[in-house]
């Protein structure tokens, strides 16, 4: 019987074609063309490739580096980048940016909202909900007069109903189809 034999010709991250073969890459490596620490072509996060070719590590609040380790190109959850630097963010904020105290993303049971953190979005005003990434936003739905704190459409403007579109799952605001109606419950149509 015949046998092809198989030859890698690109490995997953971690991993360099030796031989036809996925070898393991230096522990600090993502991509590699060796096993070596000298071989790395791309550091894992919390390391940045110094001029030998190694990775070394990071300063502890930066996620990733370049150049050296204290010129950060992103941050750990809670820390901003700002000039190259870590920051922390203040306690208010999960997560912050451009200063400390302009939160993304606020501790549980508070949304954010143009970088505050809210215990409940009605406090910003009318018409705001909740988000999926649990921020504070403006509910707008054409023809929607009230809303729920997840910006579903409650109550429409007269002349429409609210129906759930079966796409979108989204409570949207329907015409009434009956002649001279102010208030419907359904399109009116006979299906």
């Amino acid at each position: 019987p015949y046998y092809y034999l198989s030859t890698c010709t690109k490995c997953e991250d971690g991993f360099s074609v030796v031989d036809g073969h996925c070898i393991e890459c230096n522990e600090m490596c993502k991509t590699c063309f060796g096993t070596s620490e000298t071989q790395c072509i791309e550091c894992k996060n919390g390391f940045y490739l110094n001029s030998d070719n190694v990775c070394t590590e990071c300063n502890e609040n930066c996620f990733t580096c370049s150049e050296n380790p204290t010129t950060c190109t992103s941050c750990h959850p809670h820390f901003y980048l700002s000039d190259g630097k870590c920051l922390e963010c203040n306690n208010e904020c999960e997560e912050c940016e451009k200063s400390p105290s302009y939160c993304t993303k606020c501790p549980n049971d508070f949304f954010a909202y143009e970088g505050e953190c809210y215990e409940t979005c009605d406090k910003i005003g009318p018409d705001y909900g909740i988000s999926l990434d649990l921020q504070c936003v403006k509910c707008e739905i054409d023809k929607c007069i009230q809303y729920d704190d997840a910006c579903q459409c409650l109550k429409c403007s007269e002349g429409f109903y609210v129906v759930s579109d079966s796409i979108t799952l989204i409570e949207i605001c329907m015409p009434c189809r009956l002649q001279n109606c102010r208030e419907c419950n359904g399109s009116g149509n006979d299906d």
